[in-house]
């Protein structure tokens, strides 16, 4: 008989996953403000896409993806050239609904690389607008995004650079 020695999950980390989707269209990028920063002197900026849902575990990235679009944006058409990039990212919860105190969460975005290819875009209520960003106008992120963001837009133009040849991690 052995015994095994179980590790314990208190150094582990917890982690969300998300899928994100890089839309763009020619030489611009789809970006959306969102709703859950409404304080104008710092505007915080998202892709479309979001969480795996708990029921999804099963369920391809590029299933949960096309749902998380339809939720956010509409039934637009496009190109998935695949992922591209892989961050982290960390922020308060956003649907705890105590006033102060919001847990801080982790979670690991996998990028998507989507050619938009048309239809109409129709924001959700978890975004206030969206606008086509010109991509030489990302080399400067922070004006856009926050914390991991940051990472993961500097990724995606590598993977640009790079003519896509390979997931940036």
């Amino acid at each position: 008989m052995f015994s095994r020695k179980i590790m314990a999950t208190e150094n582990h980390q917890n982690y969300h996953i998300a899928v994100k989707a890089f839309i763009r269209d020619g030489d611009k990028l789809l970006i959306c403000k969102d709703a859950f920063f409404e304080d104008e002197s710092v505007p915080e900026w998202d892709l479309p896409g979001g969480r795996i849902n708990k029921e999804e575990f099963l369920i391809n990235f590029e299933d949960i993806l096309k749902r998380e679009i339809n939720e956010e944006i509409g039934d637009i058409k496009y190109k998935n050239n695949g992922a591209a990039v892989i961050f982290r990212h960390r922020r308060p919860e956003q649907r705890e609904l105590k006033a102060d105190g919001k847990p801080i969460i982790n979670i690991l975005m996998i990028g998507f690389d989507l050619e938009y290819l048309g239809g109409d875009i129709k924001i959700s209520d978890e975004h206030t607008e969206y606008k086509w960003l010109p991509i030489e106008e990302l080399s400067d992120a922070e004006k856009y995004f926050k914390g991991g963001w940051i990472d993961g837009i500097s990724k995606y133009l590598e993977y640009l650079k790079n003519n896509k040849s390979r997931i940036i991690y």
